[in-house]
């Protein structure tokens, strides 16, 4: 798994793997403090590389990015207040006609932002 630097200066990283009848499935939660919320907010949304949905019931500007051309992986950023948070989903059980985010991935992030309050 190859996930991109950022600029930001990062709070803590936690990733956790499971494997189950040899498919593997990761997550990754990532914090970050900003100084500047709203450039460097954008800097990290930026970073999305596929479509980016918008999810309003999740901490402040939320989004869901769907990787394109990668079936398993769900990426939902977010922030409260000065606190910016990926979620980074790889699940081998996700097949490819699936669309949008997993009920996993959303309640990972309710209760990320939920912390982050």
């Amino acid at each position: 798994m190859s996930v991109a630097p950022l600029t930001l200066r990062g709070d803590t990283t936690c990733e956790f793997s499971l494997t189950q009848n040899s498919v593997t499935s990761t997550l990754r939660i990532a914090v970050y403090t900003m100084s500047q919320p709203s450039q460097e907010y954008s800097a990290l949304v930026s970073k999305c590389d596929g479509t980016k949905t918008p999810l309003r019931t999740i901490g402040n500007e939320a989004i869901y990015c769907a990787a394109s051309g990668s079936t398993g992986k769900e990426q939902i950023i977010g922030r409260v207040r000065d606190r910016a948070f990926v979620i980074t989903v790889f699940a081998g059980s996700r097949t490819k006609g699936e669309s949008g985010p997993s009920e996993e991935a959303i309640n990972l992030a309710q209760q990320v932002a939920g912390a982050l309050f």
